[in-house]
């Protein structure tokens, strides 16, 4: 992700990709069940605000699935056409929730969305090393991202989400151009 780190503040954001491999894209995702699990136990909830709290991490618990990943940073054909619709429905259990502590909602859904920026980004950046990519999906991978990363700045959970798949799909039909 260098070259789409780059074309941004190079010490933030080229760090913040450091740290988000470092990691692994598929440990955000746990931290997000931990948030909330926690939270469950830590605060005193509404019983609607426990039910949604409680679907989401069913849902994000799905995403986790080892059938959905190849490694932390990379997810199956098969996993990535479910894995970025799971989120999509735990988030929108999660922006129901409407009383109590809400930062960590929050801190859970940045989780959820910084996992599918960093899963897709490194699909992008993979088919960018390849010279066999199909350069005209990775055109479109590349500007997905770049969507997805304009609405991570301004904190639109859904478009991350479904840029971040969009760009997932276009890397992986240009790294796998008979697969798909």
């Amino acid at each position: 992700m260098k070259t789409l780190f780059y074309r941004r503040n190079p010490l933030i954001f080229g760090m913040a990709f450091v740290l988000l491999m470092l990691a692994g894209c598929r440990t955000y995702k746990q931290d997000a069940v931990s948030l909330l699990t926690d939270a469950l136990t830590a605060y005193s909830w509404s019983s609607k605000d426990t039910h949604h709290i409680q679907k989401a991490i069913c849902r994000i618990n799905s995403a986790l699935e080892n059938d959905n990943w190849i490694d932390d940073t990379h997810l199956t054909l098969e996993g990535g056409k479910s894995v970025f619709d799971t989120d999509v429905k735990a988030v929108k259990e999660l922006v129901k929730v409407d009383a109590g502590d809400l930062t960590v909602i929050n801190d859970a859904i940045a989780d959820i969305t910084q996992g599918d920026l960093g899963v897709s980004g490194t699909l992008v950046q993979d088919a960018m090393n390849d010279v066999n990519a199909d350069p005209n999906e990775l055109a479109l991978a590349e500007a997905a991202w770049d969507a997805a990363y304009t609405a991570f700045g301004s904190s639109d959970y859904f478009a991350i989400i479904n840029n971040s798949e969009e760009a997932w799909a276009h890397a992986w039909k240009a790294l796998h151009p008979k697969k798909h």
